[in-house]
C-alpha cells in the first residue's frame, strides 16, 4: 500500500462544536500536505460542514468523502427518559452514492429533530430506512459494537454485526481500529474487533479519530475542550485528551502500528 492509497476516513471539523480544532478547508490542506488523495469529514451529529468541505476539496484536488458521526439512541429516538436515554452509541456513516448522501441529510435532520436528546439521535427505525448507499465503521470507545467488544460479549458482537448488516448491506459493514494505547480498553478492542472481523468476515480500517491537524495542535485543542467543559486548564481532574494522538497522522506512521 502506498501512502497516496491511505485515506483518512474520520475527521473531526470545528463543525463538531467545542469538540475539534481546524476548519473543513484545514482537514484537506492537510491531507493533502500528507500525500494523500482523498479525505472525509465526519462530524459529531451534523453536517453543516459538508458543502464548504466539499468546495475546498475539489478546489484542492482531493476527493471529498462525505459523512457524519451519528449518535443511536440506546432504544427508539423518541424515548427520552432521563437516565435510560441519555446512554448513546456514536456511529460513523459515510456516503457512498449519492444517494447515500441524501439519506445522510435525512438521518442529520430527523436525528435532530425527532430524536433530540442532550444530542441528535437515530435508531434502528431510521437506519432501516435510511441506510442505503451508506458505509458504516463500528466508531470510537463509546460505540455499541466496541463497547460490545470491550465487554468480550461475542454474542452481542453477531447480533449487532447482523443488524448493521441489514441497515447498510453485508459488505459496508466496517470495524474501526484506532491506536490510542492511553485510552483504557481501546487496545482490548482492537484484540477483540481483530478477532471478530476474522470470524464474522468483517473487514478492518484503521482512523484517527482526529480531532485537530497535526500533533502541535493538542494543546490548542485541550483548551477548546476547557471552553465546553467549562473548566480550568490546570484542574488535574478536567477530562482532557492530551495523553493521546489524535491528529491526522501521517500513512507511515499508522502502516508502522497496524503492521
Amino acid at each position: 500500500m502506498k501512502k497516496e492509497d491511505f485515506v483518512h476516513v474520520h475527521c473531526h471539523s470545528t463543525y463538531s462544536l467545542l469538540e475539534a480544532l481546524p476548519s473543513p478547508e484545514e482537514i484537506v490542506l492537510r491531507a493533502k500536505e500528507l500525500g494523500q488523495t482523498a479525505v472525509a469529514l465526519t462530524d459529531k451529529g451534523y453536517t453543516y460542514g459538508l458543502t464548504e468541505f466539499y468546495q475546498y476539496a475539489l478546489k484542492h484536488d482531493i476527493k471529498p468523502i462525505l459523512g457524519l458521526e451519528t449518535y443511536m439512541a440506546r432504544r427508539s429516538r423518541h424515548d427520552k427518559e432521563a437516565g435510560t436515554d441519555t446512554k448513546r452509541y456514536p456511529l460513523v456513516l459515510l456516503a457512498e452514492t449519492q444517494e447515500g448522501y441524501e439519506n445522510l441529510l435525512q438521518l442529520a435532520t430527523k436525528a435532530a429533530l425527532e430524536g433530540m436528546y442532550y444530542k441528535p439521535r437515530v435508531d434502528a427505525e431510521l437506519l432501516e430506512q435510511y441506510g442505503k448507499g451508506l458505509i458504516a465503521l463500528s466508531g470510537p470507545i463509546g460505540g455499541a459494537i466496541p463497547q460490545a467488544a470491550l465487554a468480550e460479549d461475542g454474542e452481542r458482537i453477531k447480533e449487532l454485526v447482523e443488524q448493521y448488516r441489514g441497515f447498510f448491506g453485508k459488505d459496508n459493514l466496517y470495524f474501526e481500529l484506532m491506536e490510542l494505547p492511553n485510552v483504557s480498553g481501546q487496545s482490548e478492542i482492537n484484540q477483540q474487533l481483530i478477532k471478530w472481523g476474522k470470524e464474522l468476515g468483517v473487514p478492518l480500517v484503521a482512523t484517527c479519530n482526529s480531532h485537530y491537524c497535526k500533533p502541535d495542535d493538542a494543546e490548542a485543542h485541550d483548551v477548546l475542550l476547557c471552553i465546553q467543559k467549562n473548566a480550568h486548564v490546570d484542574d488535574p481532574s478536567r477530562f482532557s485528551m492530551r495523553d493521546s494522538d489524535f491528529s491526522m497522522r501521517p500513512f507511515e506512521e499508522i502502516e508502522k502500528i497496524f503492521s
